[in-house]
């Protein structure tokens, strides 16, 4: 009987250190998901950056001056301000 009850609470132990194990692993693997996701955002901002800075120097340098211009000119800060 000592025997069996020794090997239930050991089972019991095995059992709460694998849910621990599975809980570490489940906050880590989170945690590294977080982590990918800031990176990608990241990465990807960069690389807009400068794009968007274009963008503005153009908008800043167009000064329509027939209808077709002015036409072309809304299209584009209607792009614009989609961002």
């Amino acid at each position: 009987m000592q025997a069996a009850t020794a090997q239930l609470e050991d089972l019991k132990n095995q059992n709460l250190r694998l849910a621990a194990d599975f809980e570490n692993f489940r906050r880590r693997t989170q945690k590294e998901k977080e982590e990918l996701d800031l990176q990608a955002r990241c990465i990807t901002i960069k690389a807009l950056l400068p794009v968007i800075d274009n963008f503005e120097r153009a908008r800043s340098h167009i000064k329509p001056q027939n209808d077709g211009e002015m036409n072309i000119h809304k299209s584009y800060q209607s792009v614009y301000k989609q961002w």
